[in-house]
């Protein structure tokens, strides 16, 4: 069943070669700092921070399952492999309920100790 996970937080490990497994797909362009590596780790990135995109350039693509216009900006609720997440768009922006491709800068990542949930700074 689907969890819930500071502002969408998806599983991963830090890897000792400076990346991190996550949704199936490997951290793009980046080392992790020594503070995470090898340990178990949870990311996370704000809502206003993902953005729809084409399927090519998407990191996931979200299983919209809730569409909540609310005047300046829409909240587009769903899972993504089990963890649910939530998207904050324009009002302008159209969403229906179905796929939604998205991608998001890696440098807006939040990490999180995956045992305590404490948030694990960068170096």
């Amino acid at each position: 069943g689907a969890r819930d996970l500071p502002f969408g937080a998806s599983p991963g490990r830090a890897a000792s070669s400076g990346g991190v497994a996550s949704l199936g797909q490997p951290e793009a362009g980046g080392l992790v700092e020594s503070s995470r590596r090898g340990r178990e780790v949870r990311y996370s990135v704000r809502p206003e921070h993902l953005e729809p995109c084409g399927e090519s350039d998407a990191a996931f693509v979200a299983a919209v399952d809730l569409v909540e216009p609310l005047g300046a900006d829409t909240l587009a609720h769903g899972t993504v492999e089990g963890t649910r997440i939530v998207v904050r768009l324009t009002g302008a922006q159209r969403v229906s309920e179905g796929r939604l491709p998205l991608r998001f800068d890696p440098a807006r990542r939040h990490y999180f100790d995956a045992g305590n949930g404490a948030r694990i700074e960068a170096e």
